[in-house]
Order: C-alpha cells, then structure tokens, then sequence
C-alpha cells in the first residue's frame, strides 16, 4: 500500500535537483526516514538494450550518495504503463501515446501484444508529432492494417491542464485520414499521480518478489483504477546495501544488473549520517532527517518516582458508638427518609435488571452488507452471416440481413490521351513499264521511299515497252497517276524526281518517279480520352461512393446497424466521351448499389450475454441484462456477404451473497469482530454493522445465535 505521495517537482540544474528531490522526500513525511531503499522510475530516454546511459549513471550516483539512498531497481514509465494497460485486458488493442521530455514515445498493441514501437522528437505541436510518427509507422509497412481505436495520453512530466489541453487538441482531429486510425479513437488520460501508483506498485511487487519478501503469488494493492497487480518490468539490485535476498540471485531490472547499471561512488551507494548533516548544513539544505542512535531510557523514578505512600501501620481504637436515633426524635424523620431513597434504588435497580435482561434477549444486530462488483470484459470476432435464420453463440456467428442503398455521384478529371491528327501529302508520279506486256496496277497499290509509304488513289494501266524503229533503243510505256501517303505528317510532303518502288516488283521490271513536289502533308497533337483515364475516374469515385455508402450505413439508428461489404453493383456508369475522342475533361455519372449487413442491436446483446455467461466465475451473476458491445468492422479484402466485427464485450458481475450466508458466518461472533470476517470474504467488499438499540453495544460483544435478531441487508 502507499502511505504517502509527495507533490510533482521541477528543476532546472543539477543544484536545484537535488534540493527539489530533497524537499519531496521531506513531503512523505516520517515514513520516508524508515527506509534508504528507492526505485527509480526513468523515462524511456535514460535507458537502451545495454542498460543506462553512462551519463545518466552518474548523475545518479551523485544523487543517491548525496541523499544516502541507495536504489534497488528502476521501472521505465512506458513499459509501466503498458503491462497496466494488458493487465486490465489480456486482448488490449489501442496506442499508447507517452510524452517525455524531448521525445514523444508511440506504442502500438494488438490483440494483447506489442507490434511496434517508435519515438520522435517533441516539438510544441503534439499534432504535428504525431502526425510525423503515424506517417514513419505506415512509410515502414504500408501493408500494415489501420491503428486500433484507443488511445492512452500518459506523460510524467505534464500537469493536468496541459494534459487535458493535448486531450482537447487531440479530439478535433481527423483520426481516419490524418492518423490511419480504423476509427475515431476513444482518449484515456494517464496524470501523473496515476502514473506514479502505476510505477510504484509494479516496481514494488517485482523488488518484494525477487528479495523474498513477497511470494510469486501475493499481489499488493493497487488503488489506482483496482487492478491487482502488474506486470514485472522492473527487478531489484544485488547490493549488500538492498532489501535481504533468500538466494544469492543478482536482482536485475528489465534484464539488466543493477551493479553493471548504477555502480555506486567510491564503491558504496550510501554516505554516511555525520556526511549528510555536514553537507546540508554548507548548502543550507532543509535536509531528509538522517535517523539518529535512540538514547537509552535512564533508570530511575519511573512514573512515580521512588516515592511510597505508606499507610498507618495503627488502626484507631474501637470506641463504642452510641444509637443516635434514640436518643433524638428528629431522627424518625431521617430513617424514614432513608427507607424511601433505599426503596426507590431497588426499584430503580430492579426496573435496570428487567430492562437489562430484556434487551438481552431481544436486542438486534441489522447488518448492510455490499456485494462484490467487477466488470466482467472479452474481445471477440463476431461473424455476421446473412445466411443463417438463428444465431449460434458457441461459433460467434450473428444472425443479419443482407441490404442494398445506392450512391450516386459525378466527378471529373483531365484527360492525358494524345492523338496525331493533320493530312496526308497526295501528288503525282509518272509509272514506268520496262517489260514487253501491258501492266494494270489496281487502287491502292503500295509505293515505297524509304519507311514512307503511299497508295494508288484510283487503278491504271501502263501500255508495254516497245523497240525503236532502228531498233538500237527501247521505249518504256509510262502512264501518270495519283498516290496518297499513308500516314498523316509533312514528312510524306516528297520532292520531285524521287524514285520510288513499286511493291516487290523489281526496279527492271517497274519504276516510279515523283512528277511534282507533294504538297498537303501536315500533323498536330491533340488530348484525347484514353482507356487510363476512364479506369482512374471510376476507380476514384467508386472509392467515394463507398465511402459515402459506409457513412449512411453508419448513421442508421432505431437500433440497427449496417457494416457495409466490398460487394457493390454498377448501375449508372456513363462517360461523356469514348476512348480516342477528342476531348480536355473526362467526366463520368455513376450510380452504385451497395451491399451491407443489417443487424439489431438487440441481437448482438443477446449473443454476448450467451458468450460472457461461460466466464461468469463462480459465485457470481449478471447484474445488466445487456451487456455493453463496442465493435469495429474488420477490414478485408475479399467480397463476400459474411462480415467480421471486432467487439469488445463488457459487462458488470456481482457476487451472489445471501443472508443465510452472512448469518452463518457471524452467529454467536464477536460484535468487534463482524467487519473483519465479512470483508475477508471474497465476494463481501464492505459490510457495515448498527445495534439496535444502539446502547447496547456497550452492554453486549456477541451477535446473539437467534437468527430472528440478525438482519441482513444485501444491497
């Protein structure tokens, strides 16, 4: 148990430390001089996987000698307050948010385990940090799922209202967007008044256990929020100095020896009183109390002295007395006088001895008698399966209905397709015949200049070569015709005389040759839609609409809820240009059907009754009917109708307590003893005892065995 807590201080030089850490052990009073042993609670910058900084042992040594300490292990604040967070629910799931002196510490948990850890420097803006820590966790692992819905706010070196001042920053944030958080996170906030029972407690079962002095099994109390105990994240040094050991086992902290982390100064942790006294008084410190010898009791007078009171060892001679009453007739008045007052305290001693023996035997003990209450939680996954008339608490499969809402909406976006367009060159050449038969050559027969190409408009024939009549030369049949080039573009525009080949035909055979410049051929680029562009605007506004289609399911009330599907139908899907057409802005009108999965409210309660029920200990029963549900969809990238819900159940339990049962157990008991026995019951957390009358709790220690008399009030 803690018997005292000193105020939070501040300091700026190591001066001042040691006179704020001086006047906070003065804080705790008288208790704190029973003992040199302390545990340290570090922030998470003093420490690393070697153990402490070197200049941070130190700056301890100093100290510790200077305050005749001696320290038995350390505790770090964030490892504190995780194993609190997993002690109060094996399955916690959230962020922990831990604000240090110059770095903020993020810790994320999952289903009762830590998946990551990381810390960033501190700034003014704790939204601006957490911004830049959130954006390092996804940078690290984009295939990671979204950060769990809870947030625990805990800083050691923080006020209260700069506490609650983050807490308000904090919830006007944009969790989903901005943090990658799968929902809105509920904000807990640690102080630092909570912080320090959380770090005492933990570090002060793990030193008692490992010193002996506390068994595995104990667990002390815990004020702060009733959780029973911690988990062990500090442990104890081995310092002939420390708290006395059963074995010769080197008490460590998180792994770590406390003798390889916090050599004391000159080879002993602890200064010597007449030191201690010496040095406050040069620094004219108000000073820990440093315990003196107790000076031995002289022997002496005792609470008397040595005096006695002698009593006359003589006794007064017996004279004979005389009868008064005879000898005076004023003392018949007296007699008569005195029988009256003898008469009347009989009567009144008489009446006493009635009253007594009859609140005796009918004097009442009421009794009011408060049962135990806990808070019975468990994390599940709930399947909602439309497919089922019944739901079935042994597989967590949640009877639901299948629905279907349309979204609709319009976006638009640039188009990036490019298109060639312009002319094509057209012009004349003369066709050359060299063989001894007329040549047709049909449309569109292909002429070649190197890559260019051109076609026949319309088809010709070219008469045959005939003989010179002196028969020494040879004329060749030629015909003039239009071709066209292929492809649009001034490099089709050829210039006169060119040479061009007619097909496969050989140059011996068939010959071609530009008649006049082409002219015509030009090229330009333009934007057009492109099959990218129509994928990219239906994807984005697809991703709107189920976003829109979530918030609608989200905000029906009545006591349904809908968790939306990845299962959705294109009903509208219409673009304002094709693929290839000319166009600058690609727009698109969609209408999507999306499914969900409808449940009621009261159905999930009914299952989670059915599921808690088995955990229920004995001895023990429901309070509410209903439990509490918090759930969140689990995401997944599969379509199908059967949707999985994260849930966090929770409901309140309280011990069954009869009054036979507390009857029996304090029939015939002393009335001291009554609170004693009943609160030592585990399922009894107070009992409060009245007499009736009241008076007679100074006549009567024992509960009377008549059942009839003992009332009891189980509230």
């Amino acid at each position: 148990m803690i018997l005292n807590k000193s105020l939070a201080r501040y300091f700026g030089n190591e001066e001042e430390r040691l006179v704020q850490v001086d006047e906070a052990l003065l804080d705790l009073g008288e208790h704190s001089e029973d003992t040199d042993a302390v545990l340290l609670a570090l922030e998470p910058s003093w420490v690393n996987k070697a153990g402490i900084f070197d200049n941070k042992k130190e700056e301890l040594k100093i100290l510790l000698k200077k305050l005749n300490l001696n320290a038995v292990g350390f505790v770090l604040t964030t490892e504190a307050i995780g194993q609190f967070l997993l002690k109060q629910n094996p399955f916690y799931s959230g962020v922990l948010l831990y604000i240090g002196v110059n770095a903020l510490e993020l810790t994320v948990y999952r289903q009762g385990k830590q998946t990551r850890s990381l810390a960033v420097g501190k700034s003014d803006d704790i939204v601006l940090d957490l911004k830049e820590a959130a954006a390092r966790l996804t940078k690290e692992n984009p295939a990671a799922s979204k950060l769990p819905a809870n947030l625990v706010l805990g800083s050691a070196i923080l006020d209260d209202e700069k506490l609650q001042n983050y807490h308000q920053q904090l919830l006007t944030q944009d969790w989903v967007q901005e943090f990658n958080f799968i929902q809105p996170p509920v904000i807990e906030i640690i102080n630092q008044n909570e912080l320090l029972s959380i770090a005492t407690h933990q570090g002060g079962k793990e030193v008692a256990q490992t010193s002996g002095l506390l068994s595995t099994g104990q667990t002390p109390a815990l004020p702060l929020k009733e959780t029973a105990d911690q988990a062990k994240s500090v442990k104890s040094t081995d310092d002939s100095t420390a708290l006395s050991q059963k074995d010769s086992a080197e008490m460590t902290s998180f792994g770590i020896p406390m003798s390889d982390n916090l050599t004391a100064v000159n080879g002993t942790a602890v200064a010597d009183p007449a030191s201690m006294r010496q040095y406050r008084q040069q620094n004219q410190l108000p000073g820990r109390a440093i315990p003196q010898t107790p000076k031995k009791p002289k022997k002496g007078l005792g609470l008397f002295g040595a005096r006695q009171i002698k009593m006359s060892a003589q006794s007064s001679a017996s004279s004979p007395v005389k009868n008064q009453f005879t000898q005076s007739p004023k003392n018949d008045k007296k007699k008569l006088k005195l029988i009256a007052l003898m008469g009347m305290a009989a009567g009144v001693l008489a009446s006493g001895l009635i009253y007594f023996f009859y609140l005796k035997n009918n004097y009442r003990v009421l009794i009011e008698v408060e049962p135990q209450i806990d808070v019975l939680t468990k994390n599940v996954i709930i399947t909602l399966d439309p497919d089922i008339d019944q739901s079935d608490p042994k597989e967590q499969l949640l009877k639901a209905e299948l629905v279907v809402k349309e979204v609709a909406d319009s976006d638009t976006i640039q188009t990036t397709g490019v298109k060639l367009v312009g002319e094509k060159a057209e012009g004349k050449v003369i066709i050359f015949n060299k063989t001894s038969e007329d040549k047709i050559f049909e449309a569109n027969t292909v002429f070649k200049s190197g890559d260019l190409e051109f076609s026949l408009l319309e088809g010709v024939t070219i008469t045959a070569a005939a003989e010179s009549e002196d028969g020494e030369t040879r004329e060749y049949g030629q015909e003039s015709a239009t071709i066209r080039a292929a492809d649009i573009g001034a490099d089709s525009n050829i210039a006169i005389d060119l040479k061009l080949q007619i097909e496969d035909f050989s140059e011996d055979d068939f010959t071609a040759k530009v008649e006049a410049d082409f002219t015509g051929g030009s090229s330009r680029e333009i934007r057009v839609v492109s099959e990218a562009d129509q994928q990219e605007l239906f994807v984005s506004l697809r991703q709107k609409l189920l976003k829109q289609a979530r918030d609608e399911f989200a905000a029906l009330a009545n006591g349904d809820y809908t968790t939306p599907t990845e299962i959705y139908q294109v009903i509208i899907q219409n673009y304002n240009g094709e693929i290839g057409e000319e166009l600058e802005e690609l727009a698109l009108d969609l209408t999507l059907g999306v499914s969900g999965v409808k449940y009621t409210a009261d159905d999930l309660k009914l299952l989670a009754q059915e599921v808690l029920i088995n955990d229920v200990p004995e001895g023990y029963e429901f309070v509410d009917e209903a439990p509490e549900v918090m759930s969140q969809p689990i995401e997944s990238e599969i379509a199908t109708s059967r949707v999985q819900i994260e849930a966090n159940l929770s409901t309140t339990i309280k011990a069954t307590v009869t009054a036979e049962t507390v009857k029996s157990l304090i029939l015939g008991v002393d009335y001291q003893e009554i609170e004693q026995i009943l609160t030592s019951q585990s399922t009894i957390k107070q009992a409060q005892i009245k007499l009736s009358p009241s008076l007679v709790k100074y006549l009567f220690s024992i509960v009377p065995d008549d059942q009839e008399r003992v009332l009891v009030t189980v509230n």
